[in-house]
């Protein structure tokens, strides 16, 4: 269809149309350039303000252009070259702080001139360490790197060993290698403080280099770093890890109290991988003498007594309840805990002494403490607590027995006739009705109790059992001597030296005992004579019984001799020659 005629002015509309639309699109066109020009000036600006000799304006720099990123790489960059020290430093912390990999590209290339102002080198480092803690980069120049750990000037060492640090994996080992064979004190303290801000169980390949720098490093300032990552190190600790118990042990002695401290610390760390009994009485000591001057660390200390002390150790016992009764209640309720753990008499003991305490005292808290703990105790264990209706707690005893691999608990059961007539036909006695016998309900091993309130079965008491008691207690020996006794009565018992398990009562002995033995024998009658059962020696009646003749010595030592020729006694009990013997004697 053709078009009409245009109307007057149709034509200057049109082209006034079309040039407003041409103005608009080149205004959206020239939109990012605009944007991009203004941003370019802005970072001019401000890295303009970066060659300013005032500290202050270069940090207020800095901190602006870190919100354009990669954008302000390519400026910043030359400045690293720059003529004043100071704006080299200022434009390495803006790269390091922009936190993009793209700022580590320009700080390598600083790395690797080998005609780069001097003294650079080391804020081109720090500014990478910087950078890593931002972003990761994956290009990252590691040898170059590591090529610095050898350079003269050592803060250049200490920077790149920091570095290293922050990279991790093989290149903090190389970096903790190089830190330990260094002689520098700054480059330890660099290079250790960079490892104690990032050292965690993931690095248990540092351990033994660690180890090693406790034995070759002893500026204070870097040890305490040092420790501090043995601690981070051990955080999660694999038996192996116990190689570093004793190395840390040896530090709980030094002279500075930061090192104690830290070295109480990595203990501590190290405390859920210890073995029962690992601590011993010359390093329980150090240890407590520690918690007593550092209470910072008092509660670690604990822990550590908790995990390696030997079960039942009354030494640990007395060290915690010291430690209960003078700290803090954080540690107090630690060492509380602890005793639980350790067990036995002397742990529930404590512990049962500070739950029954006033509570209304100076720390009645630890009342408090100490029956929860009680609370909680396993009440199937061998030594456990128990509560009365008046809630009072006492200790209680489950005794065990000690031949079945079942360990039922073992029961009182009382003596009746038929036990009675049966012991007396045996020949060991009439036991007396309504007496006691501690017995296994499954094997029916008896058992005595000894003074550490355990069963021990009564064929291994070491002198048998006594007769006095209406439960059977271990003999012991009086004083210095040989007699034995029952430590609850001090009654005398006596027990032939060719039947040791036949004790008896030396009242229930017709003619008493012997004289003439270290280990009183019975006395008995032969030929008419009362004679030593052992030795045979003729005791004569007196006033309180039957002694030995005061004035009959070599008639004595004759006795024995004879006694030993005709097989009564063991070869070599007496050793004595008579006098009429005759030999050797004879002949002199």
């Amino acid at each position: 269809m053709a078009a009409g005629p245009r109307r007057p002015g149709e034509h200057g509309a049109d082209a006034a149309s079309g040039e407003a639309g041409a103005s608009k699109a080149l205004a959206r066109r020239d939109e990012p350039t605009t944007a991009l020009a203004t941003a370019e000036q802005s970072i001019s600006a401000l890295v303009s303000e970066l060659l300013a000799l005032d500290a202050g304006r270069q940090a207020r720099a800095r901190e602006a252009l870190v919100g354009y990123g990669a954008a302000a790489v390519a400026q910043v960059g030359p400045l690293l070259y720059d003529q004043m020290p100071g704006t080299r430093r200022a434009a390495a912390e803006t790269l390091g702080a922009l936190g993009v990999p793209e700022a580590v590209t320009p700080l390598a290339e600083l790395l690797a001139d080998v005609d780069a102002p001097a003294g650079v080198q080391a804020v081109a480092l720090h500014a990478i360490g910087q950078l890593l803690d931002h972003t990761e980069v994956p290009d990252f120049p590691r040898a170059l790197v590591a090529s610095c750990l050898g350079d003269p000037d050592p803060y250049v060492r200490a920077a790149a060993a920091a570095t290293l640090m922050r990279i991790g994996g093989g290149a903090r080992l190389e970096a903790l290698e190089a830190v330990i064979d260094d002689d520098e004190e700054w480059v330890h303290v660099s290079g250790l403080a960079a490892l104690a801000a990032v050292a965690s169980p993931a690095d248990q390949r540092l351990r033994d280099a660690l180890l090693d720098g406790l034995v070759r490093i002893a500026d204070i300032d870097a040890l305490c770093l040092l420790l501090q990552a043995i601690g981070s190190v051990l955080a999660a600790p694999v038996p192996d890890d116990r190689v570093a118990f004793a190395p840390l042990t040896h530090f709980l002695a030094h002279d500075e109290p930061r090192v104690r401290q830290h070295a109480a610390r990595a203990l501590a760390a190290l405390a859920p991988c210890l073995e029962e009994g690992a601590i011993d009485a010359q390093t329980l000591e150090p240890l407590v003498r520690v918690a007593d001057t550092d209470p910072e660390v008092a509660r670690e200390i604990v822990a550590v007594i908790a995990a390696g002390a030997e079960r039942e150790s009354p030494r640990a016992t007395r060290a915690l309840v010291r430690l209960l009764s003078a700290a803090e209640r954080e540690v107090a309720q630690e060492a509380a805990r602890a005793l639980g753990r350790i067990g036995g008499r002397h742990a529930i003991d404590a512990l049962v002494d500070m739950a029954n305490a006033d509570p209304r005292g100076r720390a009645g808290w630890t009342v408090v403490v100490a029956a929860q703990v009680l609370g909680t105790l396993d009440g199937s264990a061998a030594v456990t607590a128990a509560r009365d209706e008046q809630g009072r707690w006492s200790r209680a005893v489950q005794l065990r027995c000690q031949r079945c691999e079942a360990t039922p608990a073992l029961v009182w059961r009382r003596v009746g006739a038929e036990a009675a007539a049966a012991s007396a036909a045996l020949g060991e006695g009439a036991a007396e009705i309504g007496r006691e016998e501690l017995r296994c309900p499954e094997c029916d091993a008896e058992h005595v109790v000894g003074a550490n309130e355990k069963a021990l079965l009564v064929e291994r008491a070491p002198f048998g059992v006594c007769r006095c008691c209406s439960r059977k207690r271990l003999l012991v020996r009086r004083g210095d001597t040989q007699v034995l006794i029952c430590p609850s009565t001090e009654r005398q018992h006596v027990r032939p030296f060719d039947h040791p398990r036949q004790v008896r009562l030396i009242d229930e002995l017709p003619h008493g005992a012997c004289e003439c033995c270290a280990e009183p024998q019975p006395l008995i009658r032969l030929d008419d004579r009362v004679v030593c059962y052992r030795t045979r020696r003729h005791h004569m009646p007196t006033e309180r019984g039957y002694a030995l003749p005061q004035d009959r010595v070599a008639d004595d030592v004759a006795a024995i001799n004879d006694a030993l020729l005709l097989g009564t006694l063991g070869i070599g009990q007496s050793g004595l020659p008579s006098v009429a013997g005759g030999g050797e004697e004879d002949e002199e």
